[in-house]
C-alpha cells in the first residue's frame, strides 16, 4: 500500500478510474484535486519535519528524510521542497538575529563614542580633524561615520 501522505492522491486517482466525475467537469477537478492533495501533502510534510527542528532537517539527506517520514522516493522533491522552506525559515530567523545582536553592539560603541566627545571641551572637539580624532581615540578607520556623526552633531554642524 501507499503511505498515508497519499491519501488525497489515491483517491483522486480512485475516483477518475470509477468515473465519479463528468467528462466536462473532470479535467477542473482533477485539477483542482491534483493541487489539494499536494498542499494537503506538503502541509504534512511540513508539519512532520518541523518537529524534527530545522538544524536536523537542514543537515539532512533527502533520502535520510524520506526513511523518516516513512514516503515513497518519488515524493522526493515535495520532500526538498518542504526542506527547503523549513531551512530558509531558519536562515531568515538566524539573520534577523545576527542583525539585532550586531545593532546592540554597534549601539554599545555608538554610546562610547558620544559620551567620549561629549566630554571633551566644545572648542577642542569641533576643531580636530576627523583622522586625528580617530587616532586619538584609537578608532579604527571603519568607525568613521559613527565618529564624524557624533562631533557634527555635538558641534552643531547637523542636529537630529
Amino acid at each position: 500500500g501507499f503511505p498515508d501522505a497519499l491519501d488525497g492522491a489515491v483517491e483522486m486517482a480512485q475516483n477518475t478510474i470509477c468515473g465519479i466525475f463528468s467528462v466536462e467537469k473532470r479535467s477542473a477537478e482533477v485539477d483542482f484535486l491534483l493541487e489539494s492533495s499536494f498542499i494537503e501533502t506538503i502541509k504534512r510534510i511540513y508539519n512532520q519535519l518541523k518537529e524534527y527542528g530545522s538544524d536536523f532537517v537542514c543537515g539532512a539527506k533527502i533520502h535520510e528524510l524520506l526513511d523518516l517520514l516513512g514516503v515513497d522516493d518519488r515524493l522526493d522533491s515535495a520532500v526538498k521542497y518542504v526542506q527547503d522552506k523549513l531551512c530558509a525559515e531558519q536562515e531568515a530567523l538566524m539573520m534577523r538575529n545576527a542583525q539585532s545582536e550586531a545593532l546592540e553592539a554597534y549601539g554599545i560603541i555608538w554610546s562610547e563614542i558620544w559620551e567620549t566627545l561629549k566630554s571633551w571641551s566644545h572648542d577642542k572637539l569641533c576643531t580636530t580633524k576627523l583622522q586625528d580624532l580617530l587616532d586619538i581615540l584609537g578608532f579604527p578607520d571603519a568607525l568613521d561615520g559613527a565618529v564624524e556623526m557624533a562631533q557634527n552633531t555635538i558641534c552643531g554642524f547637523i542636529s537630529l
